[in-house]
């Protein structure tokens, strides 16, 4: 039997707790959280890393291994020192959530302040290439729910930024 369009605006005969607006959030919003937030990420990283190979080629190598070492170091970690991304599951989920809205906005307001300056250290592509691993490596060692308040977090401090501050380039 299929429920009457009436029936489906309300909610009325779907599956319990299951209408228009839990599908819109299972199929719209948290996956636009759990794959925008490391590809948002990433394009950062490529912009700045275009920056630095267009500043010269010494800047565009440091900046390529700044991106490359928490990654390599986190799939370091994730295979021989698993046990190390699992305290990230200890985090309580709340704290995460915060912890990563001021992470997410953090990062924004230094790629703001700093991607056009040549350093001699890249830290905007240390730190977010860090945030990538941890959001990366730990989804794929953590109890989804634990790892995914970091992805909202960090996803709501890049929205809050845009809001207050604008886009951060």
């Amino acid at each position: 039997m299929t429920a009457s369009p009436e029936d489906q605006l309300s909610g009325q005969g779907e599956p319990p707790g299951e209408n228009w607006g839990h599908r819109l959030v299972r199929n719209f919003l948290h996956p636009f959280v759990v794959f925008g937030a490391p590809c948002f990420i990433t394009l950062l990283l490529i912009y700045l890393l275009v920056v630095a190979f267009r500043h010269n080629l010494t800047s565009g190598l440091r900046s390529f291994a700044a991106i490359l070492l928490p990654l390599v170091l986190s799939s370091f970690v994730l295979v021989f020192r698993k046990e190390l991304l699992e305290k990230l599951g200890r985090i309580k989920v709340y704290w995460g959530f915060i912890g990563a809205g001021a992470v997410g906005f953090g990062l924004l307001v230094l790629v703001r302040g700093m991607a056009d300056l040549p350093t001699p250290i890249p830290v905007p592509e240390l730190v977010l290439s860090t945030c990538l691993s941890v959001l990366v490596f730990g989804y794929a060692s953590l109890p989804a729910n634990r790892i995914l308040s970091l992805f909202y977090g960090t996803v709501v401090g890049f929205l809050i930024h845009v809001v207050l501050l604008g886009w951060p380039l």
